[in-house]
């Protein structure tokens, strides 16, 4: 007997003596979250908030968006040139790797 059939065993006889534990455990969580969910959905207008602090970190943000665009179309021809330079390096290498093995006997 292998450990393996003892783990699926031992298994086996826990799922057996406890029906539904997991269920109850799935269904508390639920619960839970479905709780954390209520509380974090209380209308934030209730609260006196300054708006205007948070309008003017959204407009910073927007106005910096547009930069990370044009960097990433910039970075994209590097990338994919570094890219097939590491293809075009692993495929020789695994080439010369294959030779190296098939003319091991030699040695």
């Amino acid at each position: 007997m292998s450990l393996f059939t003892k783990a699926l065993r031992k298994n086996k006889e826990l799922e057996q003596t406890t029906p539904g534990a997991t269920t109850k455990r799935m269904k508390s969580k639920i619960i839970a979250l479905i709780g954390m969910a209520l509380l974090m959905i209380n209308p934030a207008s209730a609260a006196d908030i300054n708006w205007t602090e948070i309008t003017a970190v959204i407009d910073g943000f927007v106005g910096i968006v547009p930069s990370f665009g044009s960097m990433v179309s910039a970075i994209m021809p590097i990338i994919l040139m570094i890219s097939i330079y590491v293809f075009i390096m692993k495929f020789w290498d695994k080439i010369l790797g294959a030779i190296d093995s098939a003319f091991s006997f030699m040695k």
